[in-house]
């Protein structure tokens, strides 16, 4: 009786425990959901929001110009070709190793500035 009991307890618990994992999802998704529909009223040309007035969500949920994700791309190898630098297992010069640190903070800095990148209205 007491192992029936116990199992009956921890399917309850489990129970609970999905239930608040589900309305955590669903309050997660709400809230993607509210930025997505913000940034696409605060860069429609019909709310008359000027584009210095967007907020960091809004500008990176926000449309990027084709120029700034050819731009966000290149930053993106950059960055991945610093880094491979960096993680590599062989022994290499000083020199190589600070120009491949260097490629990779450009190569953040670049990915970054062009994802807020966001056209005129």
């Amino acid at each position: 009786m007491k192992k029936t009991s116990l199992k009956t307890g921890a399917v309850a618990a489990s129970v609970n425990a999905d239930s608040d994992l589900k309305s955590k999802s669903a309050t997660d998704n709400q809230v993607a959901a509210d930025y997505k529909s913000a940034a696409a009223t605060t860069t429609s040309s019909s709310s008359g929001q000027p584009v210095a007035d967007l907020t960091l969500a809004e500008r990176v949920m926000a449309p990027t110009p084709k120029f700034f994700r050819t731009l966000r791309t290149i930053g993106v190898v950059i960055g991945l070709v610093g880094g491979a630098i960096l993680a590599s297992p062989l022994v290499l010069p000083a020199a190589i190793v600070t120009v491949g640190g260097y490629l990779a903070l450009a190569g953040s800095i670049v990915t970054g500035v062009s994802q807020t990148a966001v056209g005129k209205e």
